[in-house]
């Protein structure tokens, strides 16, 4: 494959840029409802209201509510959103710091998919180890799914970037950790890197684009 075309790079976010261990969450959600981490994620993989927070059809309020409903506890927001956040890890500076290499050289989006609860940790985190306006001014426009009621790897939310940013797709390369959301972008052309969960190669990176 070769890079000498691509003039815009989308990033996904959880696995990518921020370290992810979404094990974690199934087992609060466990210990939380007394239940085995086999059956929680049973009950998340059949439960559709999952899908719908985060292309934003349902409040965070809504959310939890389902939440307790899902595990039959009568459980304070405070539990809910710690369980649901323990997948959030940490942020390696270093990866940033690649990023603020490829500005001005490349077009930079972040397109993920998240929701309320996550974004508002994420930021949380983002602060204790850089700068939360200098993040969001690494990148031309950052797409999240429940800001715009899409979802990967559904090709309308790929479109719906393209569109907006009058994007080539053949120009564009997609770095993301999830293989069905690979398919989503490269069935519009766009180039793919699949990066194993939290193993963003920085070195590759910097070979292939600076």
């Amino acid at each position: 494959m070769s890079h000498k075309k691509i003039k815009n790079i989308i990033f996904d976010l959880g696995g990518v840029i921020i370290n992810l261990d979404v094990p974690k969450t199934y087992k609060s959600f466990a210990k939380l409802g007394g239940m085995s981490e086999h059956q929680v994620i049973a009950m998340v993989e059949s439960a559709p209201f999952f899908d719908d927070y985060e292309k934003g059809l349902i409040s965070s309020v809504t959310f939890r509510k389902c939440i307790r409903r899902l595990l039959k506890k009568n459980l304070s927001d405070e539990e809910i959103d710690q369980a649901w956040n323990d997948m959030l890890l940490d942020i390696p500076v270093e990866r940033l710091s690649l990023i603020e290499e490829l500005k001005g050289k490349y077009n930079l989006f972040v397109l993920s998919n998240t929701n309320d609860i996550h974004i508002k940790a994420f930021n949380e985190i983002i602060h204790q180890s850089y700068d939360l306006n200098q993040y969001h001014g690494l990148f031309d426009y950052v797409y999240y799914s429940y800001r715009i009621n899409k979802r990967k790897p559904d090709t309308e939310i790929f479109r719906h970037v393209l569109d907006e940013q009058n994007l080539i797709p053949e120009e564009t390369i997609f770095f993301e950790d999830n293989s069905d959301n690979i398919k989503g972008a490269g069935s519009l052309n766009i180039q793919t890197h699949w990066v194993q969960s939290n193993k963003l190669n920085l070195g590759f990176i910097r070979d292939e684009f600076l």
